[in-house]
């Protein structure tokens, strides 16, 4: 084991938690540090894909024309919107602030019935298995911070700081070590791969192993990348008949086969997901493509693509997003007889207002001139804000920015970031 000064991915690592969304998402196992002292309660908890692996296979289903239409639909489907996640997490590399003195990674989600979710699974399952999860444990290091080098060397984190371990010099860490490096080698043979979690990864990662390299072009080149990536939604060497593309082509195919052999109960856990979506499913699809159009706008704020702006506003937001329904109650709330008895009162344009939803001070446009009503005054503002103050809140999120009048059916892109805590992207000083 060498203890190592902060190089930049390990201090990446170390903000892992605070710089990236994999905090939000549950692990397979929890950080060492959080545990008792009382080894006996460090079991591991088994990723989706080694559950699978676990289950004794379902030998009739791979002759079975339904199962693998179904299994092939699936592997297609996530490998197309893990093709977009890619696209979304790499145009947010491009907007980092280069200013910023923190080092980011910032990683997106891996459908766990892509080609590379189920490779991904099984560098989870060799993390959290023996004898690697015994030799986590003893040398405190956390198993969600992770970078795994093909040269063999692990650069973790212990007690917030940086260390390595190297074959030739820690022999805990060469025995423990050959699952995990086989697993990694198949993620990626040549580059470090960098581990926090099971079900997130970073996009360079995941573009590396489906034959691309968006670290190896020009500017332009990757931008018409990542353009075609949010366009098409789909990784190209998947359809490409080139020699040096067939390992990908046939680890697609593997993917398509392990889930064919499914065992019926797990199968059917699958076929869930194409049943008419409940209220939350509308929901979270809708998000989905709500996050594409943010990431599609974002690559406007590029001053070297044709299409730059620096005020972006979002058309034809999807109708069951998070953002959109609050929007509509917002909009019913200054639509209603409450709101509208007292802009009529006041001759108050009700499509000019702004909100402070912290103050629940009012500013808008009286017979055309920029008027204040705060809760101390006399319009009778107070009781009006009393009955709109929720939906009011509700829009601002977080935030103590002035809330808006809403937009027919389109929304500015700092507004929606705001709402989805996304923090504002970086824009280039083109002076």
């Amino acid at each position: 084991m060498i203890n190592v000064q902060p190089s930049l991915i390990h201090t990446a690592l170390m903000g892992a938690a605070q710089t990236s969304t994999a905090s939000s998402h549950k692990t397979d196992a929890p950080p060492p540090e959080s545990l008792s002292h009382d080894k006996s309660s460090f079991r591991p908890v088994l990723s989706r894909s080694r559950r699978d692996l676990q289950n004794p296979a379902n030998p009739s289903a791979s002759s079975n024309p339904s199962v693998r239409q179904f299994a092939e639909a699936l592997v297609e489907q996530s490998d197309r919107q893990l093709a977009v996640n890619v696209g979304m997490g790499l145009i947010r590399n491009r907007l980092d602030d280069s200013k910023n003195s923190s080092v980011r990674l910032d990683t997106i989600d891996v459908p766990p019935a892509s080609t590379f979710g189920k490779t991904w699974g099984e560098l989870a399952d060799a993390i959290n298995s023996e004898p690697f999860r015994s030799f986590a444990y003893a040398k405190n290091i956390d198993p969600l911070k992770l970078v795994i080098n093909s040269s063999g060397r692990l650069s973790a984190v212990k007690d917030n700081k940086p260390v390595d371990f190297d074959l030739d010099k820690d022999p805990e860490w060469a025995a423990a070590s050959a699952a995990v490096l086989a697993a990694a080698k198949k993620v990626d043979s040549t580059a470090a791969v960098v581990y926090l979690g099971p079900d997130r990864a970073l996009p360079t990662t995941v573009a590396r192993f489906y034959g691309l390299q968006p670290g190896n072009r020009t500017s332009n080149d990757q931008l018409s990348f990542i353009g075609q990536l949010l366009r098409e939604g789909k990784f190209s060497t998947l359809d490409s008949s080139e020699p040096c593309y067939a390992a990908i082509k046939q680890r697609q195919k593997e993917t398509r086969q392990h889930i064919e052999e499914l065992p019926p109960h797990q199968l059917n856990q699958r076929l869930a997901q194409f049943s008419p979506p409940t209220g939350a499913q509308k929901v979270k699809e809708a998000d989905q493509a709500l996050s594409q159009l943010v990431s599609r706008a974002m690559m406007k704020l590029l001053p070297e693509t044709s299409d730059y702006e620096t005020s972006i506003s979002l058309q034809d937001i999807p109708e069951y997003s998070t953002f959109n329904l609050v929007r509509k109650n917002l909009l019913t709330a200054l639509t209603g007889s409450t709101f509208t008895a007292f802009a009529q009162d006041n001759n108050l344009d009700p499509t000019s207002v702004r909100i402070n939803p912290v103050s629940g001070v009012l500013t808008g446009k009286v017979n055309g001139i920029n008027t204040t009503f705060t809760l101390n005054d006399v319009s009778g503002w107070t009781d009006v804000w009393d009955e709109i103050k929720d939906a009011v809140q509700q829009m601002a999120t977080d935030s103590d920015d002035d809330v808006v009048y809403p937009a027919n059916n389109s929304a500015r892109l700092y507004d929606v970031m705001a709402f989805y805590n996304e923090p504002p992207p970086h824009q280039e000083d083109t002076r």
